[in-house]
């Protein structure tokens, strides 16, 4: 994920190989920074809006069955000069 959306290269390999991943078991995941601070806030209406966006939505998407749908939150520190 970055910026609210797959990157590119992410995108690119399910469309390449969206027919063998659509015949095996397949778990997807995603893991944002955002999703730590909407976990930190605690608001499960969120949580379930970034599942299916990111998730749900691109696996049907590409026609693939996952075994697991993972949605986590991030590490991020700052860093000062």
């Amino acid at each position: 994920m970055q910026i609210d959306r797959w990157t590119g290269e992410a995108e690119d390999f399910l469309k390449k190989f969206q027919k063998e991943l659509a015949k095996k078991k397949v778990a997807l995941f995603v893991s944002s920074s955002a999703q730590a601070l909407i976990e930190h806030e605690e608001k499960p209406e969120k949580i379930g809006r970034g599942k299916k966006k990111y998730l749900e939505e691109k696996a049907a998407k590409y026609n693939l069955q996952p075994v697991a749908l993972g949605l986590f939150g991030a590490y991020f520190c700052k860093i000062f000069a």
